[in-house]
């Protein structure tokens, strides 16, 4: 008879696809995750995984057993959300998360969301990578691009407008482009290979088409210092940008991407008057930030 915990680290396993990683998961060592897999096979009595060399694979016993340790999954965190929403009834913290662009903006609004709601008591969780909000990571997140997820639901902000920009002393130094044309012949800094398919790093690149790359980086803060300090001029969200009076904008009427803005939060945190006073009182403050013709 297979134990709960089995069941998680079979789930984990599955996940992993190797011996190593499911292990650092779980912080143990590989040795004990091997001990662990071996006594949980005798205890169903059949093999669950095979070791090849693309990592572990799960027998088809094994997708049966990981099947159902998912569906266990979702139903302990359906269950945990429900007590998350009650107990914020009673006041709780709401957690906010967004991407680095957002800190300079979020950080003001939050603090005078707690003023005015007290029970809502707000904390910022800045983070890259989008938080998974079903596993209770954060509770709302402004998010570029539509929810696809069923379970989450989306409010439509407005729009990220981004445009380019250099630094006064790189302009004073290099000379302003004054054409598309003009923009091979300047240095630029991007973002890394681990945003190298999101749209406005696509769309530099298309419109930079043989420049030289000076500085590159996986923060958008430290894009901006780098801009800043004269390293080349960059793909900036205008919200971030405009507030820096050391940049400049290059190229003003080049229609440069912009991206739809939503706020998401899990379905069955609907009930919680907390996190329901956050997102309206953050759609009332960041709304008027995010219009078309407030970045223009």
């Amino acid at each position: 008879m297979l134990r709960p915990q089995d069941f998680r680290d079979i789930l984990v396993v599955s996940r992993q696809r190797s011996l190593k990683a499911a292990a650092a998961a779980l912080d143990i060592d590989a040795s004990t995750m091997g001990r662990r897999l071996e006594a949980i096979e005798a205890r169903f009595g059949s093999a669950l995984f095979r070791r090849g060399a693309q990592g572990i694979e799960l027998t088809d016993d094994g997708t049966l057993v990981a099947t159902a340790a998912e569906k266990m999954e979702a139903v302990e965190l359906a269950f945990e959300r429900d007590l998350v929403a009650r107990e914020r009834q009673r006041v709780n913290g709401v957690v906010v998360t967004s991407a680095e662009w957002g800190v300079s903006m979020l950080t003001p609004l939050l603090v005078a969301l707690g003023r005015e709601h007290p029970d809502v008591q707000p904390r910022l969780r800045i983070e890259n990578r989008a938080l998974d909000l079903t596993r209770r990571e954060a509770d709302i997140a402004l998010r570029i691009g539509r929810p696809k997820e069923k379970s989450l639901v989306g409010r439509r902000v407005g729009v990220i407008a981004y445009g380019l920009y250099a630094s006064s002393s790189y302009l004073a130094e290099h000379g302003a482009p004054r054409a598309l044309d003009d923009l091979s012949r300047h240095a630029f800094c991007s973002f890394d290979q681990t945003f190298a398919n999101t749209p406005h790093v696509r769309w530099q690149a298309s419109v930079t088409s043989g420049a030289r790359i000076t500085y590159q980086t996986n923060s958008m803060l430290s894009l901006v210092e780098a801009v800043e300090a004269g390293a080349g001029i960059a793909t900036l969200p205008r919200i971030l940008a405009d507030r820096r009076p050391a940049l400049k904008r290059v190229l003003p009427d080049l229609a440069a991407i912009e991206r739809d803005l939503w706020l998401v939060f899990h379905r069955d945190l609907r009930k919680s008057r907390s996190l329901r006073a956050a997102v309206d009182a953050l759609l009332e403050k960041v709304k008027p930030l995010f219009s078309s013709t407030s970045q223009r």
